[in-house]
């Protein structure tokens, strides 16, 4: 993502602000299935604004409209510019951009040792992993099967947002997605 921001401080606030769709002023408006992602389009620019739990990151292929709109969003925001380069955390999660061209997701050991299974998945578009997840279950299953179910389940629930979000981004997939479980 170029240039990417990352703001903490008040993000809670942009978000709901994102959500009011209140940035309409700016040329904003909201995807269809994520309230929490805002996009502006003039032509062949584009600016994409996500705010999730917290954090907000910002993608735009114009660096003039990204000046622009940050400078604008600035007088409304306390917000931090890192410089504009590739996003490198988002979410708690630390994003390293290796020079083979792919991103690695590192996040901090946090699952216990129980006996709930694990429910996790990782989303591909195009050969590249835009998404992944990984929790342990919320309860003990009874059985393996029962366990791929939830798994199987959760994971066709990301699946059916994602089609919807690159939908909005202008890209609608044809034919069935696969699910290996």
């Amino acid at each position: 993502l170029r240039p990417s921001v990352h703001a903490n401080d008040r993000a809670t606030r942009v978000g709901h602000i994102a959500v009011k769709g209140d940035l309409t002023g700016l040329g904003f408006h909201r995807a269809k299935d994520d309230e929490r992602l805002v996009i502006q389009r003039e032509g062949s620019r584009y600016m994409k604004l996500l705010v999730r739990v917290g954090d907000v990151a910002i993608t735009c292929n114009d660096r003039a409209l990204y000046d622009e709109v940050f400078a604008a969003m600035q007088q409304q925001f306390k917000m931090t510019d890192f410089g504009g380069g590739e996003l490198e955390r988002f979410l708690g999660i630390e994003i390293e951009h290796a020079s083979d061209s792919a991103i690695r997701l590192h996040q901090g050991p946090y699952l216990d040792e129980t006996s709930k299974s694990t429910t996790g998945w990782i989303i591909r578009v195009g050969g590249s992993t835009v998404a992944w997840y990984t929790k342990r279950q919320g309860s003990v299953a009874q059985s393996s099967c029962e366990a791929e179910y939830v798994a199987a389940a959760a994971a066709a629930n990301e699946v059916v947002w994602w089609r919807r979000l690159l939908s909005d981004f202008g890209h609608s997939g044809t034919g069935p997605t696969k699910l290996y479980c």
